[in-house]
C-alpha cells in the first residue's frame, strides 16, 4: 500500500435519499482484485450486475481500460436489474454515462458520478465509490457504495431500490469468486 494517506471520500450516505452498498472479504491480494475490477472488458465473463462498461475520453472516443483516470467518462451500457448472467427480463436492463471523479491506482479506489449534461445536479446526483482495503494474510476488503440524491432519487428508490441492493451484492460476490480463482460465477 502507498505511504500516502488514502484519497478522501467526499460524499457520505447521510447526504443522500438512497444509499446502496456491497462488500466482500476476498482471499486475494489487492493488486489482483484491482486488476479484475478495472478490466471492464472482462465484465461480461463474471459480473451479473454491470455487464458492460467502456471508457471514453472527453470527446467520447473509446479508450483502453488501462487509460482509467479522473475526468474521463464511463459508459455503463448494460446494467441488469435484477442481476443475471443470462438475458434480463422486460425492462430489466439500463444504461448510463458516468464521469470519473477520482482514481487512485496506488490506494485501489475509484469513483464516478452520474453524468447527463442537460440535467441539473440538484435534480439527481449519484456518486459511486469502489474501494479496496489491504487486509492481513494477503486478503482484500472490497467495499462499494452509491449515494443518490435529489428529487429523482426518490423515484429510483421506489422503483429500483431492491434490484440495486441485489446488484451490488451480486457484483461483490462475483468479484470475490473471480479473484479467488473461480472462472464461472453461478447465475443469480
Amino acid at each position: 500500500m502507498a505511504d500516502s494517506q488514502p484519497i478522501p471520500i467526499p460524499i457520505t450516505p447521510a447526504e443522500g435519499v438512497l444509499t446502496v452498498r456491497g462488500s466482500a472479504t476476498i482471499d486475494a491480494p489487492p493488486d489482483r482484485v484491482w486488476s479484475i475490477l478495472t478490466d471492464f472488458k472482462s465484465y461480461p465473463q463474471w459480473n451479473p450486475f454491470t455487464r458492460s462498461q467502456t471508457l471514453y475520453d472527453t470527446s467520447k472516443n473509446p479508450l483502453p481500460d488501462s487509460a482509467l483516470a479522473t475526468d474521463l467518462f464511463l459508459h455503463v451500457s448494460r446494467v441488469h436489474l435484477p442481476p443475471t448472467m443470462g438475458e434480463p427480463g422486460l425492462f430489466g436492463q439500463a444504461s448510463t454515462w458516468e464521469k470519473i471523479v477520482s482514481v487512485s491506482h496506488e490506494d485501489h479506489r475509484m469513483a464516478w458520478e452520474f453524468y447527463l449534461p442537460l440535467m441539473p445536479k440538484w435534480l439527481l446526483r449519484a456518486e459511486r465509490w469502489q474501494i479496496l482495503t489491504d487486509l492481513d494474510g494477503g486478503k482484500t476488503r472490497y467495499d462499494t457504495f452509491e449515494v443518490f440524491g435529489g428529487p429523482i432519487a426518490y423515484l429510483i428508490k421506489w422503483v429500483h431500490q431492491q434490484n440495486l441492493k441485489d446488484g451490488f451484492k451480486a457484483m461483490a460476490e462475483a468479484l470475490k469468486a473471480r479473484a479467488e480463482g473461480a472462472q464461472n460465477v453461478p447465475e443469480s
